[in-house]
């Protein structure tokens, strides 16, 4: 039977995306402009650089945040310890301090870059100054706005892309998808909806999210002197308050399902844009030509998927050894040589051995999507891009279930029963192996630690799927390892508040090794102009 082609009229949601992203492209191939650039010492940046390597290993950041946390993390230590309140003298800081670090490149920052910057934060040094009483979660939240906003100056084309794809996006969702009543007439639901796809498409954290809102609900903002900022101030409190609802709506994991329902399509069409720029329109209006190049941009994306995978486990053992095994580890050997007088080298061993071999096993084990998935995301990827006949949707969403009280009774004994039976076996198993006490609890910590870290660095290759895993092993696994995964995560974001190697080098290494690197630069910058001056 001949395949029945759709309509090869293309949406108006992917007619914008292809205008804004022809735009962009030719503000991409726009002349650079000459100027000075910004240098830091080769010397200095090694030293730097090597501090930065060791900082991020002890805290695991997914690798596209990096950039952004390096950046609220110089502003915190310069305004709240170094108390720096001038803000040209926080900008050159702070560019010198990413160059140095490795984060961009030497001589790649044009020196006007520097007053650029020191106009953002000086907006938010006004606000410091206004708003009396603020809290902590208050300074961090305007850290956080700084921080994005710097951020993406450095990457101004690349997040206007990320912008207009998210827009575009917002359409298809808004307009190809039959929500219930009870969703679409309810006033936040369009931005429940924005708020998903940047989580969920373009893997944004709630600072980025935060900030996306934040420019449309302050209007002007970009453009507002430090006194204008500050006699808004009341309306930036109100949104601060306002963000925490946001971002924590009882409906969000619900919008946030249905938009990864068809993440594997949207990244397949973005993916195809990036790899025919020039081309993008007429590969989208030939049918055949576009199935063809979402077949080559499917296999490039599980061959990297699997890539990223290896490289996401290796970083997170390197993480889970400097701050977790050390930490367990020395409370283990001090107990069995002192407190029970008998160690024990099994236990010891197998906890050594145990964490890197079972993310290594997770990581290889990961199932990468097959033909067949591929034709379903050609199928989605249809509906998307080509105008459907009069009622075709993409999906139907219904109204989130609301479980009775007794569904609730029924599913939190099986909860309960999931618990005791993953963490009974295993209390059985090492109980069998002569693990004490502590030696267990240091097992058991790795095991749901490392079983969550398993499930994250797995989490963008199972994005790849248009439908979950469904088979019986699948489903088996994950009703085992379910409950490993909710205590790690309780056991990892309260071990994060007080993870010692951060604390460490935060107080006692950071502060004093970036002053004296800073001097050492303009020490180095001094011998350069001296040494200029005789030449």
């Amino acid at each position: 039977m001949k395949e029945i082609k759709p309509s090869q009229q293309i949406t108006p949601a992917l007619q914008y995306l292809l205008n804004s992203q022809h735009e962009l492209r030719l503000k991409e191939n726009a002349p650079e402009l000459p100027g000075e650039r910004i240098h830091v010492s080769e010397a200095i940046s090694k030293v730097s650089a090597f501090y930065e390597y060791l900082r991020m290993s002890a805290e695991y950041t997914e690798e596209h945040l990096i950039f952004r946390s390096v950046i609220e993390r110089i502003l915190k230590r310069r305004i709240f310890i170094q108390m720096q309140d001038d803000a040209k003298e926080l900008s050159s800081g702070l560019i010198k301090e990413v160059i140095s670090g490795g984060y961009l490149p030497n001589d790649s920052v044009h020196l006007d870059e520097i007053d650029v910057i020191a106009t953002i934060l000086n907006r938010y040094l006004a606000l410091f100054q206004v708003i009396e009483d603020r809290s902590s979660d208050l300074n961090d939240f305007l850290v956080q706005l700084a921080s994005v906003e710097i951020e993406r100056g450095f990457s101004k084309l690349e997040r206007e892309k990320e912008e207009s794809f998210a827009h575009f996006a917002f359409m298809v969702m808004r307009d190809h998808i039959q929500w219930a009543k009870g969703l679409s007439e309810a006033p936040e639901h369009e931005l429940e909806i924005f708020i998903a796809i940047l989580r969920g498409i373009l893997q944004y954290d709630d600072p980025q999210i935060s900030f996306a809102i934040f420019r449309s609900a302050i209007s002007g903002w970009s453009s507002l002197n430090p006194k204008e900022a500050s006699a808004r101030a009341q309306e930036i409190l109100t949104f601060w308050k306002n963000t925490k609802n946001w971002l924590e709506h009882p409906h969000h994991e619900f919008y946030l399902r249905v938009v990864r329902q068809l993440n594997p399509s949207f990244l397949i069409v973005r993916d195809v844009l990036s790899h025919h720029p020039q081309q993008a329109s007429e590969v989208f209006a030939d049918y055949d030509r576009l199935h063809r190049a979402v077949n080559a941009a499917a296999e490039a994306k599980y061959s990297s998927a699997k890539a990223r995978l290896r490289h996401r486990a290796s970083r997170a053992t390197i993480y889970i050894f400097l701050t977790k095994m050390l930490m367990a580890l020395g409370i283990e050997v001090p107990y069995d040589l002192f407190l029970v007088s008998h160690f024990a080298p099994v236990p010891l061993v197998i906890n050594l051995l145990f964490p890197p071999a079972l993310m290594f096993f997770m990581g290889a084990t990961t199932p990468i999507p097959s033909k067949k998935n591929t034709e379903r995301i050609i199928k989605d990827v249809n509906k998307i891009v080509y105008v459907q006949g009069k009622g075709e949707m993409l999906r139907i969403v219904a109204y989130p279930k609301v479980r009775g009280s007794i569904q609730r009774i029924l599913f939190a004994t099986f909860l309960v029963a999931l618990f005791v039976i993953s963490f009974g076996l295993v209390a059985f198993l090492l109980k069998t192996m002569q693990f004490n006490i502590v030696s267990g609890g240091v097992f058991m910590f790795f095991l749901t630690v490392v079983s969550l870290f398993a499930y994250r660095i797995r989490k963008p290759v199972r994005e790849l799927f248009v439908k979950d895993l469904e088979g019986g092993l699948s489903t088996l696994f994950f009703l085992i390892t379910y409950p490993l995964v909710i205590v790690g995560h309780f056991l990892s974001d309260g071990a994060a508040k007080i993870n010692i190697p951060v604390i460490f080098l935060d107080i006692f290494v950071e502060a004093p090794l970036k002053s004296f690197l800073e001097v050492g630069e303009d020490w180095l910058s001094f011998l350069r102009e001296k040494q200029e001056e005789i030449v």
